[in-house]
């Protein structure tokens, strides 16, 4: 017996009700113009209890992602480590700073798999004197989804660039940031994750939902916001809208400070004689 499910959701969203009414109503209607059936029924989109008006992406919570750096982090490093060839050695760390630089960026997995190294800037930080640190600003071109934009990334990233930097011989302006031994194109890194976080017991959230590279950009946006950035900041750098981040995220974090609001008040106003 096993928890998992299949490439579904416990709970479909909205979206995926409404596509499959429109192909079962296609198939009803030829149906019906080859005197199959005498009528075309009418199909009602089922009522959506209130638990499910917003839908939770599939993303992680800071303890798991956290448990997820450090397996990447013991996964690149040690005697299994040592014992692989270097196409090998540099695919594994690869993916380690692909992980990394996702969760750290918000960048897609489109944008991070074509991103190069021109796109890449770094600036000395005013917020920080000691020690010094620097900011990443990514340049997403027009040829992306949502158009050109420019990305912010936390304080953290310039080190994972930097290790990749240190690591790959494609660092010419022109190069892929991720890229196979040879500077080529990382097609997928997909089933690598799957098998990792499968191994992790992570695959799955809580709701069913399965987490895939996308997952580690619904990190970012909802840390983003959990640290108090202003909502049209993170619809900015991370390319969507504000109403698409309201209606799947923005709860999230509600729930995250009501949380964090209880237990600090818990901590400071404890009674002992209760």
């Amino acid at each position: 017996q096993t928890n998992e499910f299949g490439n579904h959701a416990k709970v479909p969203s909205r979206n995926t009700m409404k596509m499959e009414r429109q192909t079962l109503g296609q198939f009803l209607r030829w149906a019906h113009r080859n005197d199959y059936i005498r009528a075309v029924p009418e199909l009602k989109a089922p009522k959506r209890d209130g638990k499910f008006k917003t839908e939770r992406r599939p993303s992680f919570t800071r303890k798991e992602f956290g448990r997820l750096a450090r397996y990447l982090s013991d996964w690149t490093r040690g005697r299994d480590f040592e014992q692989l060839n270097k196409v090998h050695k540099h695919q594994r760390m690869m993916i380690r700073h692909a992980v990394l630089i996702s969760a750290h960026t918000g960048l897609r997995p489109q944008e991070l798999k074509n991103l190069k190294w021109y796109q890449v800037e770094h600036e000395e930080s005013t917020r920080y004197k000691s020690p010094k640190r620097w900011n990443t600003i990514i340049n997403i071109e027009s040829t992306a989804k949502t158009g050109a934009r420019m990305a912010i990334a936390t304080a953290d990233a310039h080190t994972y660039f930097q290790r990749i930097k240190d690591l790959s011989p494609n660092t010419e302006p022109d190069d892929y940031v991720i890229c196979d031994y040879h500077g080529k194109l990382v097609e997928s890194w997909g089933k690598t994750l799957t098998k990792i976080l499968t191994e992790l017991d992570m695959l799955y959230t809580k709701e069913g939902k399965k987490r895939t590279r996308y997952s580690f950009r619904h990190y970012f946006i909802t840390q983003r916001l959990e640290a108090g950035v202003p909502v049209q900041l993170v619809s900015a750098i991370s390319g969507t809208s504000v109403g698409n981040i309201m209606k799947h995220y923005f709860h999230i974090t509600k729930e995250e400070r009501l949380k964090a609001a209880t237990l600090e008040y818990l901590e400071k106003h404890l009674d002992d004689e209760l």
